[in-house]
């Protein structure tokens, strides 16, 4: 089974699929750019359905797929001889699917009965119907209320409820998982979690319940975190020789500064590096605890500043370090060094700390960040143009 993608990645893939899909099959095709779309009962559709409109209601019976993309809600109250495939801000499946579902959105509830799979990425999910075969999903909390008649599989970050029954294995990977009374697993309960799970004593556990510490990030991860490490110390090594030869005048301010007010430096840095993180905090907020629709908003923004925070923090890595480095090397060094060792001189074992030891490297270069945007600034109206900007 292929494991979820995230959530905001999900989002723009649903996008990009509900768009080619309904271009394949025009004869299909059914669209409102506002308003509710609506399928009453009792109508019949003798086609795969590709719909898109604020508020999708299906009361009726399609004979074939349903392709969505609801900006507010999806409702499926009636039948879909085939899959339901779309994005919706929320969705509520209470009908009968013969196929598979695969929803991507925010709040997510699968109640109905779905002859195959059910993929579901949100924010909290519930399953409360009955699900031929799998269910994945990939959210905030999931609560699995309903019958699940293979394996119950996924990840998520806070809590799993298991009150139904569940056909062969669950092996998920939660914030803490929850097995309550009348709950039923046929074979074994597997979960990868720092909390041990609460299971009521009344619950059934067919197998054997087997708890395994999360996982630490995979080699991919870790290559790439070397790869952005090794890029931003060239760039680094780079830009402080060329500000080093071209500005060596605003570089002694700067290491000035620093020295003599370190504190208002460390300050000054700490509230930049605030400034530099809201553009993804308050998405992030807005996803785990705003209403549905903001949610919504909040993922599309979130996708919007993640390049431009990307950017913005190889920039910062790559300039701020520049006059605290220079100031550790004089220091060490009793000022018998020129400013071009003195930059070298604590670059690479801060560097070396960083790649062997990354949390106590991650708080040094944190601290260094810090300093070094802070000792750029100046006083008056330059001050806050510089934290925002970086230009001072």
């Amino acid at each position: 089974m292929v494991e979820p993608k995230p959530l905001a990645g999900l989002v723009g893939l649903g996008l990009a699929m509900v768009l080619l899909v309904a271009a394949d099959a025009p004869q299909a095709l059914r669209t409102a750019s506002a308003g509710i779309f609506l399928i009453r009962d009792g109508e019949v559709v003798e086609e795969s359905l590709y719909v898109a409109a604020t508020v999708v209601r299906m009361a009726g019976t399609i004979e074939g797929d349903l392709v969505v993309l609801a900006g507010e809600h999806l409702d499926v109250s009636g039948r879909v001889e085939g899959d339901i495939i779309g994005v919706a801000t929320t969705a509520n499946v209470t009908g009968v699917v013969t196929g598979s579902v695969r929803l991507v959105g925010v709040d997510l509830d699968i109640g109905g009965e779905v002859g195959r799979d059910v993929v579901g990425v949100g924010r909290d999910v519930y399953l409360g119907g009955s699900i031929g075969a799998d269910s994945l999903v990939w959210s905030r909390s999931l609560i699995a209320g309903g019958d699940v008649g293979h394996d119950m599989r996924g990840r998520t970050f806070g809590r799993t409820v298991i009150a139904g029954t569940v056909g062969r294995d669950v092996e998920m990977t939660v914030g803490r998982m929850v097995v309550l009374e009348g709950a039923h697993v046929v074979e074994d309960l597997g979960y990868r979690s720092a909390r041990a799970a609460a299971i009521h004593p009344e619950a059934v556990i067919g197998g054997t319940a087997v708890r395994r510490l999360p996982l630490t990030p995979d080699f991919r991860f870790r290559a790439a975190a070397l790869m952005y490490g090794v890029v931003a110390f060239l760039l680094l090594l780079a830009y402080g020789l060329l500000r080093i030869w071209y500005a060596p005048d605003q570089l002694e301010r700067s290491v000035a500064n620093l020295a003599s007010r370190p504190l208002r430096c460390l300050g000054i840095g700490l509230v930049r590096l605030a400034l530099l993180a809201l553009p993804v905090a308050v998405p992030i907020a807005g996803v785990v605890w705003g209403a549905p629709k903001m949610a919504a908003w909040s993922v599309l923004a979130g996708l919007a500043a993640i390049p431009v925070l990307l950017l913005a923090l190889l920039l910062l890595i790559t300039t701020a370090p520049l006059p605290v480095l220079v100031f550790l090397g004089r220091f060490a060094s009793r000022n018998r060094l020129s400013v071009y060792g003195a930059f070298v001189l604590p670059l690479v074992p801060l560097e070396l700390l960083i790649l062997l030891f990354p949390s106590v490297g991650a708080a040094v270069g944190l601290v260094v960040l810090a300093m070094g945007a802070g000792a750029r600034a100046r006083r008056g109206r330059n001050l806050w143009r510089f934290m925002v900007t970086g230009s001072g």
